[in-house]
């Protein structure tokens, strides 16, 4: 288990003593042997007077507004590296390294009272162990304060909420103070849906629909219809012959399930645009839609028949699962900046938490609750809403779920942080609960991530 160059050379400099330990199970219960609150994560920021390390204990969330405001400066996270060209697979979290001259080293408090204490070291799964002297040798002449908030009060604030209309309206009154619009319907100006996809949705909700009466819809619609037309012609379909009308499409290639879902999914994604900012650690939002719909969609074809989630919602669930993110975006712009700084600096946090520790309510609130009002499945309201927790077992709890270990193997096969804050043993669970392989799941989504170019061309006519 090697420590990245720079990280060994740097301790060696600093004559610092440590161990390396790789970050194990406890095989009889599939439980973490290192406690996650022991392990402490680095992230690096910087603004126009300088850069700063910040090292937090990995089950906290930076509070970005609290560290400016306490030192008066305007940091954002940054890349570890210098070169532009690996930027991409670079996250602020890896490995402690020696700062410029002029640079600071900030320390939370709850640090010090961990010995020993576990650092990241750049290597996947792979801490530095160090004693709390030698941690406090190779932080000395660091301020020490509290620069962080427990995930696990933001996850129970997340989900005790029993009711979110009730919520949402008590979260947009606590905004009055900062001049933010009390009401949830004069805050969330959210343009009516298309008459062609109310359309749609009522055929989605008849039992004898047929793909002609689908047609017909889609017809009055051109742009739409193009679309269709356009999608079933792609190579990621790979169907022989022309596709001469709508009816084709449907027919031979999409299907009336596909068609349905994605007519609604274009319309609802058009309503509003995309935030010009956006944070540097996350794929474009409708390219993570579309991949998170394919897996979704291709992972319930593995569910045992019994409660299998029909396919066409599968996919629609995960096309509309960070719809909250728009609203967000759209609802509160001067905030949003805000946010995505701190989703740049908590990466290994669900950013379901952050808009909760920001706003008192979450994407996934928003999201579900403007599904309900637009009459969208219960079973893709179910499952925006508790994508978050793994354990949920409530009605239609298998597109929940599935929404949930979708999300989780993008990011693992992706090396990205866990977007669930899932433990192995609730992993093991769900896979179980779900009735699904493991081996065969990660099979699927590691096709689906090798084919992303050919998804790529779909997410544009969402844009």
């Amino acid at each position: 288990m090697p420590l990245p160059a720079p990280v060994q050379a740097y301790l060696a400099s600093e004559k610092i003593e440590y161990d390396i330990t790789e970050l194990a199970l406890n095989q009889e219960n599939n439980s973490q042997v290192t406690p996650s609150s022991s392990i402490a994560t680095l992230v690096m920021l910087e603004d126009e007077l300088g850069k700063a390390q910040v090292l937090i204990p990995q089950a906290s969330l930076l509070n970005l507004p609290s560290l400016n405001e306490m030192l008066g400066r305007n940091w954002r996270a940054i890349m570890r590296t210098e070169n532009a060209a690996d930027s991409e697979n670079q996250t602020p979290h890896q490995g402690i390294l020696p700062l410029p001259e002029d640079g600071l080293v900030l320390v939370d408090q709850y640090l010090l009272k961990l010995d020993p204490i576990y650092l990241e070291s750049g290597e996947t799964n792979v801490l530095i162990k160090l004693s709390q002297k030698d941690f406090g040798q190779l932080t000395q002449g660091s301020i020490v304060d509290r620069y962080c908030k427990p995930i696990k009060t933001l996850i129970k604030a997340t989900l005790d909420q029993e009711n979110d209309i009730p919520h949402i309206h008590k979260a947009l009154e606590s905004f009055t103070t900062r001049r933010i619009k009390s009401r949830l319907n004069e805050t969330l100006e959210i343009p009516p849906l298309p008459t062609s996809v109310e359309k749609v949705i009522r055929l989605r909700i008849e039992a004898n629909a047929t793909a002609e009466e689908l047609a017909e819809v889609v017809a009055m619609d051109p742009g739409l219809a193009a679309q269709i037309i356009s999608w079933a012609a792609s190579p990621f379909y790979a169907t022989p012959g022309k596709i001469r009308s709508i009816e084709d499409a449907i027919i031979r290639v999409l299907g009336f399930e596909l068609v349905v879902n994605l007519a609604i999914g274009l319309a609802i994604g058009k309503t509003l645009q995309l935030p010009k900012d956006h944070p540097y650690n996350q794929s474009p939002y409708w390219e993570q839609a579309i991949t998170t719909a394919t897996v979704m969609e291709r992972l319930s074809r593995l569910h045992p028949s019994k409660n299998r989630p029909a396919r066409g919602l599968a996919y629609l669930s995960g096309l509309l699962h960070n719809f909250g993110y728009l609203v967000i975006g759209h609802a509160f712009p001067p905030h949003f900046s805000l946010l995505c700084r701190m989703i740049e600096a908590n990466p290994h946090v669900p950013a379901a938490y952050i808009d909760q520790h920001l706003f008192g309510m979450t994407r996934d609130q928003i999201g579900s609750c403007l599904f309900e009002s637009w009459s969208l499945p219960e079973e893709v309201i179910k499952a925006v809403r508790w994508q978050q927790l793994p354990s949920y077992q409530g009605p239609y709890a298998s597109y929940a779920n599935l929404l949930c270990l979708s999300q989780l193997l993008i990011n693992e096969i992706s090396e990205k942080p866990n977007s669930c804050l899932m433990t192995p043993r609730q992993t093991g669970e769900l896979y179980e609960r779900l009735g699904i392989e493991p081996d065969e799941a990660r099979e699927i989504v590691t096709t689906v991530l090798a084919g992303q170019e050919e998804l790529k061309s779909f997410s544009s006519s969402f844009r």
